[in-house]
């Protein structure tokens, strides 16, 4: 959403309602600095999973994102580039925490036998089914509804429903992730 969608919709022209109407190329270098601190963030959250645990971090993260969402999209729709810029910056801190322990975390849940096809197959199936239509049900939304807060209000629930899921998860962290010998 913050690649595909925000920039998108933040540098739409105005349209009735009050809809933003930024210029692009700010937008593009704002998008691209949030970006960079999304790859900041997700290797802190990463290395922080490390001592926390991989679920508390994804929790932080989500909870983050939950409680982050609606003042990023009033004040990407304040229609100040410094404000679009600030809102999706701070919300790649809840996004890098999420991430951040996302591969090993997913590493520890599978046994060595398994490991690449679980990992592969889950991820791809969540990224088609969770994120490759998220920026079409936003669209839908917006053009149904005339407010951005309905899509703050989607990917809240898709936040909690995510942060209800992984409390539900064992905690992986310190799982052996070592190979049983093979006997011929």
């Amino acid at each position: 959403m913050i690649i595909a969608f925000f920039a998108a919709y933040a540098s739409r022209p105005i349209e009735p309602g009050g809809m933003v109407g930024l210029d692009r190329a700010p937008v593009l270098r704002a998008t691209t600095l949030a970006s960079f601190g999304w790859l900041v963030f997700t290797m802190w959250g990463g290395a922080l999973s490390d001592k926390l645990g991989r679920v508390r971090t994804f929790q932080i993260g989500y909870i983050l994102l939950i409680v982050w969402l609606v003042p990023t999209f009033l004040m990407i729709d304040s229609g100040s580039i410094w404000m679009y810029g600030i809102g999706i910056f701070v919300l790649t801190l809840g996004m890098g925490l999420s991430y951040g322990p996302m591969s090993a975390m997913y590493a520890e849940m599978f046994p060595p036998q398994v490991r690449y096809s679980g990992v592969s197959i889950g991820y791809a199936l969540g990224a088609i089914l969770g994120g490759a239509f998220a920026p079409t049900i936003a669209e839908t939304l917006l053009a149904r509804t005339g407010s951005s807060l309905s899509i703050a209000v989607y990917m809240i629930i898709v936040c909690v429903i995510s942060l209800i899921a992984v409390s539900l998860v064992k905690e992986t962290k310190g799982v052996p992730l070592g190979v049983a010998k093979h006997t011929s």
